[in-house]
């Protein structure tokens, strides 16, 4: 399970700071350090799971993209495709 005490970054929030990129605001480059911190976290963990013959790990990595605002803002998105089948 992640370290990480803030929420992940969505779309918005990303493409708000990116606007801001010329006159940040007090904050962004905080909060997009920390979210490459997280992803980072993920990615090691994804890697300690592909290695790991138990399925604990799987579960752990799963919960933690459960809570990771791109994944559910891509559910999000697929929701309605599959619904009309």
């Amino acid at each position: 399970m992640s370290n990480f005490k803030r929420p992940s970054l969505t779309k918005q929030q990303l493409h708000e700071i990116a606007e801001r990129r010329h006159a940040p605001e007090a904050g962004d480059i905080s909060a997009l350090l920390w979210e490459i911190a997280r992803l980072r976290a993920v990615v090691n963990r994804a890697d300690q799971y592909l290695e790991s013959p138990s399925g604990f790990l799987g579960g752990v990595l799963r919960k933690e993209l459960d809570d990771c605002a791109c994944v559910q803002e891509e559910r999000a998105k697929r929701l309605p495709a599959l619904k009309k089948d």
